[in-house]
């Protein structure tokens, strides 16, 4: 049986790190996502803060250009 280790999160940055580790640049940040559902008595929203950590490297985006604030969609395991 193949399992499948991935998780894809479309949000905003919230508090956000940048450091240099090695010859990488790692940003540590917290990414928050919004599910929306209906109740019996109207609609209800649940809000969750994710942390993330993400390292250069040739399929990523330059991390320097993340900011508090920024609507990101982070695809990882």
């Amino acid at each position: 049986m193949d399992h499948i280790n991935r998780i894809e999160l479309q949000g905003r940055i919230g508090t956000i790190r940048t450091s240099i580790i090695g010859e990488s640049m790692v940003a540590n940040f917290s990414l928050v996502t919004e599910y929306l559902y209906k109740t019996r008595d109207g609609a209800a929203n649940e809000i969750t803060w994710h942390q993330v950590t993400a390292w250069e490297g040739k399929d990523m985006p330059d991390l320097s250009i993340l900011a508090k604030g920024m609507q990101v969609s982070v695809i990882g395991r």
